[in-house]
């Protein structure tokens, strides 16, 4: 969704005299279609969040259609980063996202960790995901070994917090890795 005072999208192309404000409509009726069929066939809808194109792709311009449709799951890859405060606040607010840490370990180690420790202290552990996100078998091996990193830094220092239990860390370990994605995406696979 753009906001209403966003350029034009087509200003450097050659569809000079479209009208933006038109454009934004129209974009987004088709973004609520597909949010409203989604609900109905209880499928998440994965949204890319943070640098992209490092304009208007903060998760907190997702505000208005998260909330408008509390039925619908919204995925957030990568954590808004690095604006991922916002994902802290749209995970507090509203139960229907799911923040998915996919590509923040290997762009940043310390934001993932960081983005972990809130992340644990305000969602539920069946909201939180990790995919890797990447092309090539090797990116995909390293992206794991980044969250493998993060994974065992972050839980590590919650146990010496005393924050969780061994236990509870093992738990969320397998719950991001396994539990989540494959009830989210219904891949109804079997340990």
């Amino acid at each position: 969704m753009l906001p209403s005072n966003a350029p034009d999208p087509f200003s450097n192309r050659s569809l000079a005299g479209i009208d933006a404000q038109k454009v934004k409509e129209f974009q987004d009726f088709l973004f609520f279609q597909i949010c409203s069929i989604a609900a109905k066939e209880d499928m998440p809808i994965q949204i890319h969040t943070g640098m992209g194109q490092a304009h208007l792709t903060s998760a907190s311009q997702l505000q208005e259609a998260i909330q408008k449709f509390p039925h619908t799951r919204f995925v957030l890859l990568h954590c808004s980063y690095p604006w991922i405060q916002d994902i802290s606040m749209l995970v507090d607010k509203f139960p229907n996202v799911s923040p998915d840490l996919s590509m923040l370990p290997i762009i940043s180690t310390r934001a993932s960790i960081a983005m972990l420790h809130d992340l644990i202290e305000r969602s539920t552990s069946d909201r939180i995901a990790w995919g890797c996100d990447t092309w090539t078998p090797e990116e995909s091996y390293a992206a794991l070994l980044a969250f493998r990193h993060v994974l065992a830094t972050a839980l590590a220092e919650k146990i010496n917090e005393g924050y969780l239990s061994r236990e509870d860390a093992v738990l969320l370990i397998k719950r991001i890795l396994f539990d989540n994605p494959n009830s989210m995406y219904k891949l109804g696979i079997a340990q």
